[in-house]
């Protein structure tokens, strides 16, 4: 899950709904951001730097 380690000025936010039932949010930048931070994880993937390696079946 690579939004788990998004802070709310990388734009990620919590939503909290009943029974403390949470879901993420993203704001505009936030979607940016996942969306670089996706795209540099997929190319490190591949150079075998920290956490590119891909577990089997992934």
């Amino acid at each position: 899950m690579v939004y788990v380690d998004m802070e709310p000025e990388d734009g990620c936010l919590w939503v909290y709904g009943p029974d403390d039932q949470q879901i993420p949010a993203f704001t505009d930048f936030g979607l940016e951001s996942l969306t670089d931070f996706i795209r540099e994880h997929k190319t490190n993937r591949g150079r075998g730097e920290k956490g590119g390696e891909q577990k089997p079946g992934s």
